[in-house]
């Protein structure tokens, strides 16, 4: 008789996957710009807010936040559900098998599907807003890790699945960015300590 089983990770695997493809704070903002290339954004916003200045340095605090805002072309539901949710589709691989470029000529940058590791490279509790140009909706999907420790285990040292991690996307009337002047199709990235 023949058992079969399936392969269900922890959730450590995203800090495992993080740490070994993200090496630190810098490459993960630039990863989350290469979304916004993607996205074919033409402009892109990235704002520290809540760090302390110790001399030439900063820290952070339970304020931190760092926000990313960009003029892209967004995500739509199908597309939150079907691709940001679901790290390493084959989506963007296949595109950039066929040669397919976005709509303003660019190659897409990465397949792998990191940001969304990158991320988590900053902050424990991501909130994305995303809407396209012809949405009158816009998405919040949020991913609040705070009450999980380093290895994705809880207070009572649990260890978390990666099918146990809880998302939210709600669908709400769009708000007013910052540069809104500047963004016609918003999408926002914030990371928060």
């Amino acid at each position: 008789m023949k058992d079969e089983h399936k392969i269900r990770p922890y959730a450590r695997l995203l800090a495992i996957l993080g740490d070994q493809l993200i090496k630190n704070e810098m490459i993960a903002i630039i990863e989350l710009i290469k979304n916004c290339y993607n996205a074919d954004a033409t402009v892109v916003k990235v704002t520290f807010e809540g760090f302390e200045e110790y001399g030439e340095k900063y820290t952070i605090t339970n304020n931190s936040k760092i926000i990313i805002e960009d003029n892209g072309c967004g995500m739509d539901e199908d597309t939150i559900l079907k691709h940001f949710l679901n790290p390493a589709t084959p989506e963007k691989k296949y595109r950039k098998t066929d040669r397919e470029r976005t709509l303003l000529g660019r190659i897409m940058q990465g397949e792998k599907g990191i940001g969304r590791f990158a991320s988590l490279k900053l902050g424990k509790k991501i909130t994305v807003i995303t809407k396209t140009e012809e949405s009158a909706k816009e998405y919040v999907v949020t991913l609040d890790l705070s009450p999980y420790d380093e290895d994705f285990t809880n207070e009572l040292k649990k260890p978390l699945f990666l099918d146990e991690l809880a998302t939210s996307v709600v669908a709400c009337v769009p708000t007013e960015f910052v540069c809104k002047t500047l963004l016609k199709k918003e999408a926002s990235i914030q990371a928060h300590g």
